[in-house]
């Protein structure tokens, strides 16, 4: 039991954001390593409750229905995995009050082309977490595209203010009509290269 239980704080650690922030989503992919303790642990637990033959049928039986209910739940989750806009709107759909996930929602959208939902979206991460400098500029892009040139430069200008050391808001409130003309949705994705939360 005791190495189950380090197993699971060493491989849980990295990806807890007590150690370090590491910048990403809580999801089921972090806990893919973390759950070899707990099955170590679960796997104990069972040897030690199967004694007798009527115990280890019902630990038998339990287990089955166990890895029944999970092949299931995981059956269920796979058409989410289809492309990055269908898994940034399943769990947005299930953890709606995360920033991050309604900021990779708008911008998977705006990548397909769907810009008011997009632009929904990156003001719902905004009204989360209203610090948000990536997605100030974000939604600025969004907003110069449609024409909307004033509330666009109040995003910029949030943006250089939470993430002053980044050149890329101010580039863009200096030129706004390169959007217009030739960004489609590729300012979004430049942007997520650079982040402006830095």
């Amino acid at each position: 039991m005791a190495l189950a239980a380090i197993l699971w704080i060493v491989f849980f650690l990295p990806s807890a954001n007590l150690l370090f922030a590491t910048g990403t989503i809580m999801a089921e992919r972090l806990a893919y390593l973390p759950s070899l303790g707990v099955c170590l642990a679960a796997g104990h637990l069972a040897a030690a409750a199967a004694t007798g033959r009527l115990r280890r049928a019902a630990v038998v039986t339990f287990a089955g229905a166990l890895i029944l209910a999970y092949s299931v739940r995981t059956a269920g989750r796979i058409p989410d995995w289809k492309s990055n806009l269908t898994l940034s709107l399943a769990d947005v759909a299930t953890s709606p009050r995360s920033a991050k996930l309604q900021a990779g929602a708008g911008m998977f959208l705006a990548e397909a082309g769907r810009s008011d939902e997009a632009e929904a979206h990156l003001r719902r991460a905004l009204d989360i977490y209203p610090e948000y400098a990536q997605m100030h500029y974000n939604l600025a892009v969004l907003l110069l595209r449609r024409g909307a040139r004033d509330e666009a430069e109040a995003h910029l200008r949030r943006a250089i203010a939470l993430a002053p050391g980044n050149p890329m808001p101010q580039r863009l409130l200096d030129q706004p009509q390169t959007v217009a003309i030739h960004c489609g949705s590729s300012a979004i994705e430049r942007s997520l290269g650079t982040s402006i939360d830095a």
